[in-house]
């Protein structure tokens, strides 16, 4: 998975008809930052609903990130403090979607648990979610 802060974005990637064409540049010395979660454990959701504005896609992008070091727990702290993300995501069928546009920025929690016995994994689970008027774009 990779993601970034909307602030570190000098363009939006290009998208015509849900297709990316050029992806997001960046301002000088940003990129995308990357996240290694636990093999098989990331997801990529998008759901259809109707509601009185018409139709919306809510996205959510769930992993489980394993461990509990504190330079991990500071730097999880420090992203659920910042509201707008970008994120590309390649799903189990190998499609890389992409969440990336003005009015298509994602917000970022976590949650960590150690289980309740010794062979539970001590792990965090973390989220970019948003409701938006288009479903994520593909990356051609």
């Amino acid at each position: 998975m990779l993601f970034a802060p909307a602030a570190d974005l000098l363009n939006y990637p290009v998208i015509n008809n849900l297709v990316v064409s050029q992806d997001a540049q960046f301002r000088s010395g940003r990129r995308w930052l990357r996240l290694e979660a636990i093999e098989n454990k990331l997801g990529f959701d998008e759901d259809q609903q109707e509601d009185v504005n018409g139709t919306i896609y809510k996205i959510s992008i769930k992993a489980i990130v394993r461990g509990d070091a504190v330079m991990l727990r500071q730097q999880l702290f420090k992203m659920s403090k910042c509201k707008s993300w970008i994120a590309r995501v390649r799903d189990s069928a190998g499609m890389i979607r992409v969440v990336a546009a003005p009015d298509q920025l994602l917000g970022f929690n976590y949650k960590f648990a150690t289980g309740e016995s010794l062979s539970d994994l001590r792990s965090y689970q973390i989220e970019f979610y948003g409701s938006f008027s288009r479903p994520a774009a593909i990356m051609s």
